[in-house]
């Protein structure tokens, strides 16, 4: 076997078993190699001693497979102090500005509404004459196509901030479900994947 060949399997080895520091493995492997390569005698020795890149690679993945795992009491107490840090954080300085947001998209929902509504009122008051109804200006009173258009704008203006509110609230849920998992993920000690 090469010094080439026996990289090449090393390498083919790694990948196989999935071994995460393959390229400094194999950096190792080259410069031992490298120092006897003009000496044919010493490398096909060394070559020897090393043995089989299959069974390298396995040792390998085995001693990584093997690390310590933290005890069950230190991960509690670690979990349990960044629930607690999460917690103080989240009421100090997330909470006031989620609320107040939430309070925003209410406030155009409720504004909405009664845009829409107000308009509606004010479309059905250009056709029918209702009792009670004297308080609208003498102007709109007077040209019923102002009244008409009015009441479509204020139809339309309210249909558009109710539309966006309910955009907004889809999207703020969504990011809201993201961060409580997040925080979840930072809690149980797990890396934020997607």
């Amino acid at each position: 076997m090469t010094q080439l060949e026996f990289l090449t399997s090393l390498d083919a080895a790694l990948i196989k078993y999935k071994v995460n520091d393959r390229f400094r493995i194999i950096a190792h492997y080259k410069n031992q190699l490298d120092q006897v390569e003009s000496k044919p005698e010493e490398l096909e020795k060394m070559l020897s001693r090393f043995g089989d890149p299959d069974q390298i690679a396995a040792t390998y993945r085995k001693k990584e497979t093997s690390q310590l795992v933290e005890p069950i009491g230190i991960k509690f107490i670690k979990s349990f102090f960044i629930g607690m840090g999460l917690l103080l954080f989240n009421l100090i300085f997330v909470l006031g500005i989620y609320a107040g947001i939430w309070g925003i998209v209410i406030g155009f929902l409720g504004g909405g509404i009664g845009l829409f509504f107000s308009g509606i009122a004010l479309l059905i008051s250009t056709f029918f004459s209702l009792p009670g109804i004297t308080h609208l200006p003498l102007l709109l009173i007077e040209h019923p196509v102002l009244m008409g258009s009015s009441s479509i704008l204020l139809v339309g203006s309210g249909s558009f901030f109710i539309i966006l509110s309910i955009w907004f609230i889809k999207y703020w849920c969504m990011l809201t479900v993201k961060y409580v998992k997040w925080n979840m993920q930072l809690i149980r000690g797990d890396r934020y994947e997607k």
